[in-house]
C-alpha cells in the first residue's frame, strides 16, 4: 500500500477525535482561566457583608448582585468544571421579607417543618437534616437528594443569610467544606 495513502487514513480517522478534543479542552479552560484570575485578583475568600468565607482553588465567585442602595443582595460560587451544574448561591434576605430565626430552637423547628413536608408523598431518598459546625457558626440544613444532584439549604440563627448548594454528588464534600469555613467578620 502507498504509505501516502497510510498517512491520509490514519490523519481523516484521527482528525476527528482531535477535534472534539479541543472543543472540550477549550470549555473547560475557560472556567479554569476564569477561576485563575478570580483567585489571584481575590485570593481564596469571598468577603460578604457580615461573613468571611474560603473556597478552593476550584470555586470562584461568579456572580454578585447588589440592590440599588449598593448592599450585598447574593453572590454565586461556581465550580470550575466542563458541565457548570454545581454552584453555592448565597442569599441576603431583607428582614422585612424574611425575618432570620431568632433562636436555634426555632431554626430547628422551621428546619424540621420544611423536611416533613418534602418528605410527604415522596418517592426516593428522604430529605434529611444537617448540622454544619466548625469554629464559630453553626449552620442548620437540611440535605436533598435525587438521583446525582444533591440540594443543600442552610441557614444560622439570627442571620438574614440563607446558603445554597445545588450540584453534583461528588462535590458535595467539597461544598461542606466551604460551608464549614464561614467566619463572623470582626
Amino acid at each position: 500500500m502507498n504509505p501516502w495513502r497510510i498517512t491520509y487514513i490514519v490523519l481523516l480517522c484521527t482528525t476527528p477525535f482531535v477535534l472534539i478534543f479541543g472543543v472540550l479542552m477549550m470549555v473547560t479552560s475557560k472556567n479554569f482561566i476564569a477561576a485563575s484570575r478570580w483567585h489571584a485578583a481575590n485570593g481564596n475568600s469571598v468577603r460578604l457583608p457580615d461573613y468571611d468565607l474560603q473556597v478552593s482553588k476550584w470555586w470562584w465567585q461568579s456572580d454578585l448582585v447588589e440592590n440599588d442602595d449598593d448592599e450585598f443582595k447574593s453572590v454565586t460560587l461556581q465550580r470550575a468544571n466542563i458541565n457548570d451544574a454545581s454552584v453555592i448561591i448565597i442569599n441576603r434576605n431583607d428582614p422585612k421579607d424574611v425575618p432570620p430565626a431568632k433562636s436555634e430552637q426555632q431554626l430547628l423547628d422551621d428546619i424540621r417543618t420544611t423536611i416533613s413536608e418534602m418528605n410527604k408523598d415522596r418517592k426516593g431518598p428522604p430529605v434529611r437534616a444537617l448540622r454544619l459546625e466548625k469554629g464559630a457558626v453553626k449552620l442548620y440544613c437540611f440535605r436533598e437528594f435525587s438521583f446525582q444532584a444533591v440540594h443543600i439549604t442552610c441557614r444560622t440563627p439570627n442571620s438574614p443569610y440563607i446558603f445554597v448548594y445545588s450540584g453534583e454528588l461528588r462535590y458535595e464534600r467539597e461544598c461542606i467544606g466551604i460551608l464549614q469555613s464561614l467566619t463572623p467578620v470582626q
